[in-house]
């Protein structure tokens, strides 16, 4: 009895936890999808070891261009209660939903997830109105024409050696800020200002079908002390930088990162890539 209380917590507590990852924007996943449709599950079959199981389903609406689905099928992991492994990452599909699924082939097999997705069963979720005007227009987007934001900095610059310039003040310690670049296609600078910290945010209104618009990269505020003035300085001085390659097209496109800067327990300049 108490095995099976502590069972019975350790799921709970996945469970409570959920699936740690980060769903992309629609737009982003319709495009690099093979395929994008809704469609209803009319058989599901376990393997003889129930290791995994295969769904079929029959489509209702395809929404890629190049798609005249009438079925497909995926083959997926068994649920813990067959395979006794329980992540908090568990999902499974069963006979009779009805799903919105955007599918990729991967290894040349095609899956989707249900975490870290915006494919979904649409009996107890439905599609958002702005999601439906991403799905109807998506064959139309052209990635091209957007700014990519890179969260984690792609640097090649070597800045270590412009640090030196300013590294023979001492700053005061435990300062912080961070600044947003943008390049262009050839890696060109565009402009880099403080990032506004604030969680109202001014956005450059690309489109209003995609929802592919960024927070503008404007001087909010002049800089506040020495080093603020001084990495400022220092990020716009970088005119070249490393361009970034669409992982879709492999294509050259604009793109932004962002560097966070501080002073160290010495009270020089340092960075973080």
């Amino acid at each position: 009895m108490k095995n099976l209380i502590l069972i019975i917590l350790i799921l709970c507590s996945l469970s409570a936890f959920g699936c740690d990852c980060f769903t992309p924007n629609p737009t982003i996943e319709f495009y690099q999808a093979k395929h994008v449709f809704v469609g209803k599950v009319i058989e599901k079959e376990y393997s003889s070891d129930f290791k995994n199981y295969t769904v079929k389903f029959k489509v209702s609406k395809n929404y890629k261009s190049n798609d005249n689905l009438d079925y497909i099928k995926f083959t997926f992991s068994s649920e813990g209660k067959y395979t006794g492994e329980y992540t908090s990452c568990d999902w499974s599909i069963s006979l009779g939903e009805t799903w919105l699924v955007y599918a990729k082939e991967i290894n040349d097999k095609n899956t989707f997830g249900y975490y870290c997705s915006n494919s979904k069963p649409l009996e107890n979720q439905i599609i958002s109105e702005s999601e439906l005007v991403i799905l109807e227009n998506g064959n139309e987007i052209d990635l091209n024409k957007y700014t990519y934001y890179q969260p984690y900095p792609f640097l090649e610059i070597n800045i270590d050696s412009i640090l030196k310039v300013y590294n023979q003040k001492k700053y005061k310690p435990q300062l912080t800020t961070i600044i947003l670049v943008d390049i262009d296609k050839q890696g060109k600078l565009l402009t880099a200002n403080f990032k506004k910290r604030s969680m109202k945010r001014e956005l450059d209104i690309i489109d209003t079908i995609f929802n592919m618009n960024i927070e503008k990269n404007k001087l909010y505020h002049n800089p506040k002390n020495d080093f603020e003035r001084d990495v400022l300085k220092l990020t716009r001085s970088i005119k070249n930088w490393k361009p970034r390659i669409n992982e879709i097209t492999d294509e050259k496109v604009n793109s932004r990162f962002s560097i966070l800067f501080f002073v160290n327990e010495f009270g020089k300049i340092d960075y973080q890539e």
